[in-house]
């Protein structure tokens, strides 16, 4: 295979830890395996916005097409166009992102007068084929203002949002995304949505030089960089007690300074630059290497350190190296504080056994991160276990007749709406049949069979590269994800699961659709057993509300009108999450076969429920903790990334301002979708949480909020809320589902402030709000528990199926 591996080139050249890992790579997949690899580099100055600019152009319009792979690590390089791209990801231009600074604009200044280009870069679909409209965006700006105009000052906020546009667009055509560090992997907004990341250390290309005598002096080597706080250092080492020299190799801008600093005291030595072949004895011949950068990446000279035998001191915030060394075992992790620093100092050099043990730990621990390990990663797909048991015996079936269950995601921890449908619903069903949930997962994930409890097991089988690249592919030209459209319809690519499901078909009662994606699998595998379409949405008007207006979206939504038609006429049964739905499916498609509406539940029983001067005491308690003033009031909104949920995310955001003394907890995993947005003081985005402290906001909050204003199926938030003893307001398509509008607020989008105003300033104690939320709790556990629709809707198959 011929492997490209693409990067920039510092303008001027520079030679650090990027560089040598990529030539590292290089070397390796030439000379120890049977694949051929070129490093491929363009020259990319970026002192200005003007010349990131230009360097993410140069690298779209590269060649690459005579690889076979490419792979990338670093921007703008990811934005080259070439269908089998990897990501590595060593960082992206951090002074936009997590390093951007607090007190910078993050909106774009409404006197430069170019609120229009800013309106349309916020509205930009991030897709390669639309690459011309950013393009465009940005010349419109530069002709407009000239280019010396402060709104391209670098960083700055068009800029910013610029970048973030294009990071997705590169990103996310990639075939696989990997990081170097979960430090990197975890950095908000890094990564496109949804993407699966695999963390590989990335190893070192100094040859191992492990150390057969005690140090004689302290050594780091690094780029002298405020970021790297050699400052630091060399203040704790002058407030140390030690007698041994610091040595300090490497260049940069601060090395005047640096010098300035460390001018009387003749124990630090400054070797300046230091040819790679030298570093192997500088690292050997140390005590210890201290490394305290300000949140790296990933630290190489803490790795080969390490890999030398020579211990490391770091800190608690450094990032990448803190994965690396552990405290007291292979080094000293202290906090960023000169005294503990210098602390750190005095006992290595006191007590050289203690760093002997120290270094010969790291040199045993870092012997795994090895260039094969990486390329193994980088170029094949991860390792699956064909089970994985549940830690209990528990039976996969019990008896009773099979229900097999097609699902485009897999349930089992789930973090969405769907994901729990599928997960407690089918597993409500147990009372009456052994249910076996058949899962689509990502491409590289952990494959197997989970049981979670008798009569109930989910399998899941990763999509193929193949798959991956059908539905990436799919999405670049629809503008949005499309993974469940063409998970289901290009099933084939992943001949795994239709042999799966050809298997569970052969002792199957009938089968169940959790939504209709997974129809054109049952043709594949000539189905003969009856099935039951679950429509957790009408998919046909929740696309068309969400997809994009352009042919390729219309054509997708046509594609997904089929396959929910298929899904009916097909199907003995349909069941629906609402009223509201049954009657837009028959409006859509016309005569249906027999339907049973089973709305949206929850696990009531393990719901808190407060009300009264219980939720005040939560309340205040609450607050307190978290730092904040007990008067406040607190709305809870519950959402996972589904676009009628960042929409309604987006409508808290726009109100919240007119709302300054209510506290807006936004919880689920739609707050990524708005990572590194500034938002008014008074939204809090806390994103995914466990089920504990979900609990916890549940019973401390005033009100939970639901501005919903396109969608389909039933809200669980919005069961949740009252079943929890929570004031609710919601729109009225946020309550579909729901039948007693008298135990909740209803208001449209203008009102809905105001609303919220009227809501919290509801007295708890008050006998008619306590009554409110018990009525409240009452019919959700008469009306949506699980166990409840559960054997609804096991009624309802056993009448259509078995009795039928």
């Amino acid at each position: 295979m011929k492997i490209g591996v693409v990067a920039p080139a510092p303008v001027p050249y520079t030679r650090g830890g990027f560089e040598r890992l990529l030539s590292g790579l290089v070397n390796h997949l030439n000379e120890a395996t049977d694949h051929q690899a070129e490093l491929v580099k363009l020259p990319f100055p970026e002192t200005t916005l003007h010349e990131v600019i230009a360097g993410y152009r140069n690298f779209a319009g590269l060649d690459v097409s005579g690889f076979d792979l490419v792979i990338t690590a670093k921007y703008p390089a990811w934005m080259v166009d070439h269908p089998n791209q990897i990501v590595y990801l060593c960082h992206t231009l951090r002074g936009l992102y997590d390093t951007y600074p607090d007190s910078f604009p993050t909106s774009v200044d409404s006197t430069w007068g170019i609120d229009d280009l800013a309106e349309r870069l916020d509205r930009a679909v991030a897709s390669r084929s639309r690459l011309g409209e950013l393009w465009a965006i940005y010349d419109e700006a530069v002709a407009r203002l000239g280019a010396d105009h402060p709104a391209f000052g670098h960083p700055g906020p068009l800029g910013r949002k610029l970048v973030h546009k294009l990071d997705r667009i590169g990103m996310g055509a990639a075939r696989r995304h990997l990081a170097i560090a979960q430090t990197v992997a975890d950095r908000p907004g890094y990564f496109p949505p949804g993407a699966h990341v695999e963390v590989v250390f990335p190893p070192t290309d100094l040859p191992a030089q492990p150390r057969t005598v005690d140090g004689t002096y302290f050594f780091t080597a690094s780029r002298l960089d405020a970021p790297k706080r050699l400052d630091m250092v060399i203040e704790a080492y002058r407030a140390s007690a030690v007698d041994v020299p610091l040595r300090i190799a490497g260049s940069g801008p601060e090395r005047d300074r640096l010098q300035a600093a460390a001018a009387d005291d003749p124990r630090i030595e400054f070797l300046g630059f230091v040819p790679d072949e030298d570093l192997p004895d500088l690292y050997a011949g140390a005590i210890a290497v201290p490394f305290v950068p300000d949140r790296e990446d990933y630290g190489l000279i803490a790795l080969e350190a390490l890999a030398s035998g020579t211990p490391v001191i770091t800190c608690t915030d450094s990032g990448g190296p803190t994965e690396l060394v552990s405290d007291g075992t292979t080094g000293v992790v202290v906090e960023p504080q000169v005294d503990q620093l210098a602390e750190a100092f005095e006992r290595l050099a006191a007590n050289p056994d203690q760093a002997r043990t120290m270094g010969l730990n790291g040199c045993q621990e870092m012997s795994g991160i090895t260039w094969s390990r990486l390329s193994a990663r980088l170029l094949g797909p991860r390792r699956s276990v064909s089970k994985v048991a549940s830690g209990r015996d528990v039976p996969a079936r019990t008896g009773k007749p099979l229900l097999v269950a097609l699902s485009t995601f897999v349930s089992h921890n789930p973090r969405g709406g769907g994901q729990l449908r599928a997960l407690h619903l089918y597993r409500a069903l147990t009372s009456r049949f052994d249910v076996h949930l058949l899962s689509l997962a990502p491409t590289g994930a952990q494959e197997g069979t989970v049981v979670t409890s008798p009569g109930f097991a989910e399998t899941s089988v990763a999509r193929t590269w193949a798959h991956s690249d059908a539905e990436n592919e799919a999405a670049a030209q629809i503008g949005v994800p499309a993974n469940d459209l063409v998970g289901g319809s290009a099933i084939a690519l992943t001949p795994r699961y239709l042999a799966e499901l050809s298997t569970l078909l052969g002792q199957a009662s009938a089968v169940i659709l959790s939504h209709p994606y997974m129809a054109p699998s049952l043709d594949l595998v000539g189905c003969s057993v009856p099935v039951v379409y679950d429509a957790h949405n009408v998919e046909v008007r929740l696309k068309d509300t969400v997809y994009p207006r352009s042919a390729a979206a219309d054509a997708a939504v046509a594609q997904v009108r089929q396959v929910e038609l298929d899904a009916i006429s097909r199907s003995v049964l349909v069941a629906l999450c609402s009223t509201e739905d049954e009657a837009v499916m028959r409006s859509v498609y016309g005569a249906l076969p027999p339907t049973v509406v089973i709305a949206n539940g929850t696990k009531v029983d393990e719901i808190p429920f407060a009300t009264g001067v219980e939720r005040i005491a939560n309340r205040t308690a609450w607050l307190r903790s978290a730092g904040f003033a007990a008067d406040k009031r607190i709305a809870l909104y519950l959402a996972s990334w589904h676009p009628p949920n960042l929409e309604a995310a987006e409508q808290i955001h726009a109100m919240a301002p007119e709302l300054p003394d209510v506290l807006f907890l936004m919880i689920g995993s739609h707050v990524d979708y708005f990572a590194g947005r500034r938002l008014p003081e008074n939204v809090l985005q806390i994103g995914l949480v466990g089920d504990a402290t979900k609990r916890v906001l549940l019973s401390s909050a005033d009100l939970g909020v639901n501005p919903m204003a396109t969608g389909s199926g039933t809200n669980l938030k919005l069961v949740e809320y009252l079943a929890s003893g929570l004031q609710t307001v919601t729109t009225a398509t946020g309550a579909r589902g729901l039948p007693d509008s008298e135990l909740f607020t209803t208001s449209d989008l203008p009102g809905f402030a105001a609303a919220i105003e009227a809501a919290i300033a509801t007295d708890h104690d008050a006998a008619a709000s306590i009554d409110r939320a018990v009525r409240a709790r009452a019919m959700i556990e008469e009306q949506f528990a699980w166990r409840v629709l559960g054997e609804r809707l096991a009624d309802a198959v056993q009448r259509a199926v078995v009795d039928g």
